[in-house]
């Protein structure tokens, strides 16, 4: 309460009102009333106002070195037994595999932190990324995985260091014909393309159908747990308070009920009007990426809408900075830092 009331009271003195405050003024009202409905995002709106007053690489810095500091610490008091593991099924593959979190309550986690981390440290570097720098992110990759046995996280990083290789050695970008058109058509439309197959799968899932259940079991379970969501809850115009069981919420008396889709989490979650916002957002970051000839944040844009497909990172501010882009408006764009 303390943090909501200090930003409130923050928010009156240094905002600075301009020509974009209508816009600030309808996406508060949206950001507000969908917490009022979800409790999910007040947090992420008190720093979307602000975001845009500061130039993104540093909100990117101080995600970097804040997120080195936390994994560093939870590894260390890992290795010296500072505290004691909470055992749970997601530590065990069914091969009886054990999959070691690193400190951290679950496996995924500290790998899902090394993704962003890694895309967060390349938007700075942009074209004066090296080979060494993805020859770290390679090797730290497959530690993570040693360990984590996390395979769809290793698989994106390992995309992304091919992505980031072919564009520097082919000197690839948005002008380059023919592939530079489709990559500008997948920043631009990435996002309603994949949302829109995400949640229309996930809408439509029946385990009768061959491939659906093949594909389900392909996602370990995600068009099922997502089916089930809509089913309980539908969608709603303006959010919702949905009630997740992990794993660590497991007893005698619930069942596991968690929605991996980013896409459709933040649907379900948020509501059909905040999420079209998210999705408009994301249009004009793309269009604004491609339009500075920024390939590299292109390739980040390109990773992340594929890891929103099976992990629900569109607001966490644990793992995603690079919501914040969303609020750069106006005469605040040059503060995006996605120039080459």
């Amino acid at each position: 309460m303390f943090f909501y009331s200090f930003s409130f009271i923050a928010l009156c003195l240094f905002y600075k009102f301009n020509k974009n405050t209508v816009w600030d003024i309808a996406v508060s009202i949206i950001f507000i009333i969908s917490y009022y409905y979800s409790r999910m995002v007040i947090s992420v709106f008190i720093f979307f106002i602000f975001a845009k007053y500061v130039s993104f690489d540093s909100i990117l810095k101080a995600f970097i070195l804040t997120t080195i500091i936390c994994i560093l610490f939870t590894v260390f008091s890992s290795i010296f037994e500072l505290y004691e593991y909470q055992s749970m099924d997601t530590m065990y593959r069914s091969n009886g595999l054990f999959r070691d979190p690193l400190g951290y309550k679950y496996p995924t986690y500290i790998a899902n932190m090394s993704l962003y981390l890694y895309m967060a440290w390349s938007a700075i570097r942009k074209e004066k990324l090296g080979i060494l720098e993805l020859l770290f992110f390679f090797l730290m990759n497959i530690y993570v995985y040693v360990y984590t046995d996390t395979r769809t996280i290793f698989y994106l990083v390992n995309f992304f260091i091919c992505c980031i290789l072919f564009i520097k050695l082919f000197n690839i970008n948005y002008k380059t014909i023919f592939i530079g058109r489709i990559l500008a058509w997948i920043s631009s439309f990435g996002f309603i393309l994949l949302s829109t197959i995400s949640i229309y799968l996930i809408i439509t899932y029946d385990p009768n159908i061959e491939w659906m259940y093949k594909l389900n079991k392909i996602l370990s379970g995600r068009l099922y747990y997502g089916n089930k969501g809509f089913l309980e809850y539908g969608i709603s115009f303006l959010g919702q308070k949905v009630e997740y069981i992990d794993i660590a919420d497991l007893n005698s008396n619930n069942s596991l009920f968690v929605i991996d889709s980013g896409y459709f989490r933040a649907l379900i979650d948020y509501g059909v009007v905040l999420f079209s916002v998210i999705a408009l957002g994301f249009k004009y970051v793309g269009d604004m990426i491609v339009k500075e000839n920024n390939i590299y944040y292109g390739i980040i844009f390109g990773v992340i809408m594929l890891d929103l497909l099976v992990n629900p990172h569109i607001m966490s501010l644990d793992f995603n900075p690079f919501i914040f882009l969303l609020s750069y408006v106006g005469k605040y764009r040059s503060n995006m830092c996605i120039e080459k």
